[in-house]
């Protein structure tokens, strides 16, 4: 073994080679988080009016006059604490296709989100995102028909995978349950991957089946725009592309039974937008479903391994 001698005191870190006076950090760290996925997540309710009711809207108008729930919980849907974001549907009594509406909210992580939706033709569209909340609706001119806002029970769920407070160690799992009162939390359940760690193994082990005929799943984060910005940052399927997961078993990147595009791959090994990205962010992992059908069966747990504390090089 070859000797060296150092001249103290001693640096340990991030440095490119041993020196005189430093240590180069040689090994990563590995940590795992786990989030538990239970029916209830998914379980939506069709409304829709939920958002903005006709009434409201009439022929005439421009900006829509959204209900209370839309600058809170688009959704409806709230489990261990957090509130996921929804896709919401769009509709009129008449032929909007000449209009734009401009939507403003926020997206799963709480981040700000925009989007531009063509109008329907005395029928219903849905938005492309899914929203935590929406602040703003606004067309480009005035309303052939009355308009409406609302949810659809098989649009696409997503949940962050971040709970406020422990939510299995209770009639779940037994034991202490703890709530939104209880005086200190569990943070357990939350999956962050640090910025610049390289993301071993992700999967999802399903004890019980999910009663649908399909529920779609991926697996996605936020990613960090120009300036370092948070402004529609949401990419639903960074990590994953769909999959059927209703079944009882593991799905993982590994055994490819969660799939993974070419182009998807690279983002394992840096999660922090890929090495040449000027701005690298931590990754908050998000689950989003969608189901063809009202669930009351279905328990799983997501699994996430990585290794993080870059040493310079690697």
């Amino acid at each position: 073994m070859a000797k060296t001698n150092f001249a103290g005191p001693i640096t340990t870190g991030r440095f490119q080679s041993n020196g005189a006076t430093q240590v180069r950090t040689a090994q990563f760290l590995q940590n795992s988080a786990q989030f538990p996925i239970d029916y209830a997540y998914f379980e939506a309710t069709t409304d829709a009016d939920r958002l903005a009711t006709a009434a409201n809207n009439p022929i005439g108008a421009q900006t829509v006059t959204l209900e209370s729930v839309a600058g809170t919980n688009v959704s409806g849907l709230t489990f261990g604490g957090g509130i996921p974001a929804m896709v919401f549907t769009l509709t009129s009594t008449a032929d909007e296709r000449a209009l734009t509406f401009s939507v403003t909210g926020t997206d799963c992580n709480g981040f700000t989100q925009t989007e531009d939706i063509t109008g329907p033709n005395a029928t219903t569209v849905s938005s492309a995102k899914g929203y935590k909340t929406i602040t703003n609706v606004v067309a480009d001119a005035v309303f052939v028909g009355a308009i409406s806002m609302g949810i659809l029970m098989t649009d696409k769920i997503s949940w962050p995978l971040r709970s406020l407070f422990n939510i299995v160690p209770g009639s779940a799992a037994g034991g202490a349950a703890e709530t939104s009162t209880s005086a200190s939390k569990n943070l357990a359940n939350n999956i962050v991957i640090p910025k610049q760690s390289r993301l071993i193994e992700l999967k999802m082990f399903n004890w019980t089946a999910y009663d649908t005929a399909g529920l779609d799943v991926e697996f996605g984060s936020n990613v960090s725009q120009a300036g370092g910005s948070m402004t529609n940052s949401f990419d639903d399927n960074y990590f994953t592309t769909t999959v059927d997961a209703k079944a009882t078993g593991l799905f993982s990147v590994e055994n490819a039974t969660l799939p993974q595009a070419v182009g998807l791959a690279p983002r394992m090994f840096n999660v922090s937008n890929g090495d040449t990205a000027g701005y690298p962010t931590e990754k908050i992992l998000v689950m989003s479903a969608k189901s063809d059908d009202t669930m009351s069966a279905g328990y799983g747990v997501v699994t996430a391994t990585w290794l993080q504390l870059n040493n310079g090089t690697n």
